[in-house]
């Protein structure tokens, strides 16, 4: 038996999703659960220096409800159990290299009809990605409560000489999505020839994931917010950090990095 617990936001919730319904398709419904216990607390957004987020349960915009994973779990096994190969049950954390290695062999599927968009974010995700007619890619900057809890951040700085990179390939705009409002003076100064810079709305967290699903060069943060967007983004050009969670933990940057032909910079 194995227990994949849903937990975070909505990158994360929408990772857990794939890696159940993969698992239940390779080894029956009921030999995978859904622990969604993490879902019984209050929802609390957290400000800066203030702990972390607690998430609601977000999968519902897709037509997914939390009562498909809400499971009855069964109680882990005791030491004794377990040695005598009685009621043994593995559950794949998140952040795990075995979940990593599931998820891997996941996204070897389409899963975009798993998740679809709501038409009014899709009509105005394209709006927002037509307007001014200008070669355009959409850069996700990961702040907030993230400030608390990351093993490592992509910065700023790590960010604009990419930025000038696509500018001698072509790009003209750049459209941010952050969760927190984005230092657009701090841009403008280190990379010219842009003719436009725009933000997403941060409140429409929806808005911002369909934009970066619909956007032909895609930059993302080490997110699971954004790398989920740009998992299901059939077409566009997505570029990833090659350090995602710093110098401590190579083994699971190494997990991250196979997932698909994404250029990593």
């Amino acid at each position: 038996m194995k227990i994949v617990p849903f937990c975070g936001g909505l990158g994360a919730q929408i990772f857990a999703a794939v890696v159940v319904e993969h698992l239940r398709g390779e080894e029956g419904l009921h030999n995978v659960l859904g622990d969604t216990s993490y879902f019984l607390q209050t929802p609390k957004p957290a400000k800066r220096g203030e702990s972390i987020n607690i998430y609601a349960w977000e999968l519902d915009y897709y037509g997914i409800p939390v009562s498909r994973y809400d499971d009855s779990n069964p109680q882990d096994a005791s030491w004794l159990q377990r040695k005598l190969g009685k009621g043994a049950h593995r559950r794949l954390e998140d952040g795990s290299p075995e979940r990593f290695r599931v998820l891997r062999e996941a996204l070897k599927k389409n899963w975009s009809d798993a998740f679809p968009i709501q038409a009014a974010h899709g009509r105005e995700s394209r709006r927002l990605l037509e307007e001014g007619n200008l070669p355009t890619a959409v850069v996700h900057l990961r702040r907030g409560d993230y400030w608390n809890v990351a093993l490592h951040l992509v910065t700023d700085s790590d960010v604009f000489p990419l930025l000038n990179k696509l500018v001698r390939l072509g790009i003209r705009r750049f459209l941010f999505a952050s969760d927190d409002p984005v230092p657009l003076d701090y841009f403008t100064q280190r990379v010219p020839g842009v003719s436009a810079w725009g933000e997403i709305p941060s409140e429409d967290k929806f808005l911002a994931h369909a934009v970066m699903r619909n956007a032909g060069c895609l930059v993302i943060s080490n997110s699971q917010f954004s790398l989920s967007a740009a998992m299901l983004n059939g077409q566009g050009m997505v570029f990833m950090p090659r350090v995602w969670y710093g110098s401590g933990q190579p083994e699971l940057d190494s997990e991250i990095h196979p997932y698909c032909d994404w250029m990593a910079r």
